[in-house]
């Protein structure tokens, strides 16, 4: 066996095969010890293999253990007795006694102090007030060392020395027929199992311990999001979800919020086809805005700047020229400045007066005779008039004409720079187009500068390069196009809605955005409870390894070989010794749990399916069944540890009665047997059975007297040996009747001397059976047993029968009434002491007789 444990225990992990090594080097492991394999699994660690792995293993089973005395109790149930029960004297004690006795509480008691007693807690007699305390003396011996004396205070731990004392009692018999059970006993080298199953329960409960404190910190979603697929999503995070799927459900994207601002507007919107109507105008503003925008970008583009200041160069160009040419007049003027643009201007109002006030309708400059300067109003001499003429040429000329032209074209292009509305007219756009204030400030900046750049224009500072940002521009431009499109989608949706619209599905999907939106907002949360699931994943995968199915296999396997085919052969064989092989029983293995192979009773060859032993068995059939499962399973290592039976032969018949007899006086050989019993049939059998097999059993009756029961005395008269019983009466009661027939009288003698006449009856009762016919027939015993008996008759003279017949006739006088006119009186001492010296020497001889023939 121990080879192939360690060939299995080689395949184990690697803490399982330290726990494995730590068991057998200590009795019971320390809590660090527990914490330390945990470390081993958590870590995976290896260890150092010190020693044999079986080393040689003493139990409990291997001590040698009596029961001397029990007794006297106090405060327990109704015994009241001063004087122990004496179990001492032979290794069979049969403790005897009428019901309520006091029987079953000494029972009681031996399964509180053994560890074995299951129900409530023992008790006081409920008919009198509570004790002071609760107790019970014991002595007993280990190993047949000094015995131990014990005062056990009720209730509290049981004596760890007696705790493999073996008990059958009707409660324990019921659940052999009833219920699975496991062995008693097992080897050490099995028991080692039980031993890692309670390691790996230990150890379970400190990564348990350990899982526990990973306590989730993830928020509770608001609970009208609660029924949300995503808040079930958000519930049920799983340790191995993946990078996408996180940022699936963590991801609340523009696009998301759009769509919820949609459904949040659809929804608060009674009348769709005047919502249509609004996200219409809305778009129309939007699009205006988008057209001023691109209107008045195209005229300060670079574009535009650049042919702005095209023109204006060539403006310049064409004066200089112009300019340049009018020079020539200087000769003739006798003024300055002749050709400059202030000079032009006083030219061109010359003209315009003379055309169409001084000389309406005659060519310009008038230089008719006595014409006069339309500026001086001076008569013109033909100096003046050449230098008019000369003048006039210079305007007419093509650069003068080219000057103008090319100043006409620079300034109606300033002309019809487009004008930027104010802010005042953009804030009330912006709040028809319902913009948001980030938007808005972009499109304000963007025309400021637009703005200013016109202004400029205006005064011809033209700036080298565009002062806008066309690119910042274009994004808004997008920005704006996007929001047109929300707004035309809105109002086609509105449109919809007006003829068809879902409002319970559009509730439902605002609800799973909104939970979109409040799960985005716990990121940071989710990782955490991820991080924290992958922990307890750990866990589970260390405590997997803590599961004790594959230790229960291996034992079970182990057990099947060397405990279940031993147990179930030694069940068959009890069925045998206790005479009940005819019952269609059968002891199987039904399953394994924690190390441990449970076994059952069954009822075996059923037609019918699933019917329990206790269904169908009689009570005494059940009782002899149950009787011989707890034989075979506490018989299951030769030990040497106390047999207690309470009433073992309750709902017998004779047969098995006897068959559990002879098991119990086969047993007490060995070990200390501890019957308690109520039947009188019991001692007879047991004592005739006993004498036969050279066994003495330890009779002690007990009895309820008026203060308490459980009171031990004598045995009976009818349940002593005869010649134990005429001794008795001989040199204990008589004396005493004696004694009170000499200081009191008849009077006081007489019921004394009744009793003991009476008993005297009863003895020569038993000697007819047991001496006189060699016991052959028993009164209780079915059988008549001749077998080496039948040649004793024939020692039998006719003095032995008168003299048994004179004392059967004297004596059974005293048990019938007396006619009144011949009374019989009872004997007096001296004479009933004649009568029993006489009897007991009798039965001296008589048995010497019986010896020799």
């Amino acid at each position: 066996m121990l080879d192939e444990i360690t060939i299995w225990l080689n395949k184990q992990h690697i803490w399982l095969q330290e726990a494995a090594h730590q068991i057998l080097a200590s009795k019971e492991l320390s809590e660090t010890v527990i914490y330390e394999l945990a470390d081993i699994i958590k870590n995976q660690s290896t260890f150092d293999k010190k020693g044999e792995l079986f080393p040689a293993i003493k139990t409990a089973h291997d001590n040698k253990v009596n029961l001397l005395s029990l007794g006297p109790v106090v405060g327990i149930d109704k015994l009241n007795s001063e004087k122990p029960l004496d179990l001492e004297k032979e290794n069979l004690s049969v403790v005897y006694g009428q019901n309520g006795s006091g029987k079953s509480s000494y029972v009681r008691i031996i399964k509180s102090i053994c560890g074995k007693f299951h129900g409530s807690n023992l008790i006081s007699d409920v008919y009198s007030p509570p004790p002071p305390k609760q107790s019970c003396s014991i002595k007993y011996s280990v190993n047949d060392e000094s015995p131990q004396e014990i005062e056990w205070i009720a209730n509290s731990e049981s004596i760890t020395d007696l705790s493999t004392t073996d008990i059958f009692d009707a409660e324990n018999g019921s659940i052999y027929i009833e219920k699975e059970t496991e062995v008693t006993y097992l080897p050490p080298e099995l028991s080692f199992f039980e031993e890692l199953v309670d390691v790996c329960e230990k150890i379970r409960i400190v990564l348990n311990n350990e899982e526990q404190k990973l306590v989730s910190a993830l928020p509770e979603i608001p609970e009208r999001l609660q029924f949300t697929l995503l808040a079930k999503e958000y519930n049920a995070l799983k340790h191995n979800i993946s990078q996408n799927e996180i940022d699936k459900l963590v991801l609340f994207s523009e696009s998301d919020e759009k769509t919820m601002a949609s459904l949040k507007n659809r929804l608060s919107t009674d009348d769709p086809i005047l919502a249509a109507k609004k996200q219409n105008e809305i778009k129309g503003q939007i699009e205006n805005i988008k057209t001023i925008i691109q209107e008045t970008l195209n005229t300060v583009n670079n574009e535009s700047i650049n042919n702005i200041r095209q023109k204006l160069e060539i403006f310049k160009q064409k004066r200089k020229n112009a300019d340049e040419g009018a020079s020539v007049l200087n000769s003739v003027s006798k003024l300055d400045g002749i050709g400059n643009e202030t000079w032009r201007v006083l030219w061109e109002a010359a003209r315009e007066y003379s055309s169409t006030n001084a000389y309406a309708g005659k060519e310009f400059p008038n230089i008719e005779k006595d014409a006069l300067c339309p500026l001086c109003h001076q008569k013109l001499d033909d100096d003046a008039k050449i230098r008019l003429q000369m003048f006039e040429s210079f305007v007419k000329g093509s650069l003068e004409l080219e000057a103008k032209k090319a100043e006409t074209a620079f300034l109606e292009i300033i002309e019809n720079l487009p004008d930027c509305p104010t802010e005042i007219i953009l804030a009330s756009m912006y709040q028809a187009a319902g913009l948001d204030d980030t938007i808005t400030q972009e499109i304000s900046n963007v025309l400021s500068n637009v703005r200013i750049t016109l202004e400029n224009l205006h005064k011809k500072d033209i700036p080298d390069v565009s002062p806008v940002d066309i690119s910042c521009t274009n994004q808004l431009l997008e920005k704006l196009s996007s929001l047109s499109i929300e707004a035309e989608t809105s109002a086609i949706q509105f449109e919809e809605d007006a003829s068809t619209f879902d409002r319970e599905k559009a509730q439902n999907e605002l609800l799973e955005l909104e939970a979109k939106q409040w799960i985005s907002q716990q990121k940071k949360a989710v990782e955490v409870e991820i991080k924290r699931l992958q922990e307890i994943e750990k866990y589970h995968v260390w405590k997997k390894q803590t599961e004790t199915g594959k230790i229960t296999r291996e034992a079970s396997e182990l057990s099947e070989k060397f405990i279940t085919t031993a147990y179930v052969s030694r069940f068959n064989d009890e069925l045998k010794k206790l005479g009940a092989s005819k019952i269609t029983v059968e002891l199987v293995k039904t399953r394994g749990e924690k190390g441990r192979s449970k076994h059952a009773v069954r009822l075996k060859n059923l037609v019918a399916k699933d019917i329990m032993p206790k269904n169908i068995l009689s009570e005494g059939e059940k009782r002899i069944v149950s009787l011989a499962a707890f034989l075979a399973d506490v018989t299951g290592h030769n030990a040497n540890t106390p047999f207690v039976f309470d009433d073992p032969i309750s709902s017998l018949d004779q047969e098995f009665e006897e068959k559990t007899i002879e098991r119990l006086i086969e047993l007490s050989k060995n070990r200390q047997v501890i019957v308690f019993t109520h039947r009188l049939s019991f001692l007879g059998i047991i004592d005739d059975k006993a004498e036969r097999t050279g066994v003495t059993p330890n009779i002690i009756h007990i009895s309820c007297e008026p203060w308490g029961t459980g009171n031990p005395g004598d045995v009976p008269i009818y349940g002593q040996k005869t010649k134990e019983a005429l001794n008795k009466l001989k040199i204990e009661r008589l004396p005493q009747a004696k004694k009170v027939f000499e200081s009191k009288g008849s009077e006081a003698y007489y019921p004394l001397c009744k009793a003991i006449c009476s008993d005297f009856r009863i003895i020569l009762e038993r000697i007819v059976e047991n001496i006189l016919l060699s016991g052959i027939v028993l009164r209780h015993r079915r059988d008549v047993q001749t077998k080496n008996k039948l040649i004793k008759l024939l020692v039998i003279e006719k003095s032995d029968c008168d003299n048994i017949d004179g004392l059967m006739t004297k004596y059974s006088f005293h048990e019938h009434s007396q006619p009144p006119e011949a009374p019989v009186f009872i004997p007096e001492p001296i004479e009933l002491d004649t009568d029993l010296a006489n009897l007991i020497k009798w039965h001296e001889e008589f048995q010497r007789k019986q010896k020799n023939a």
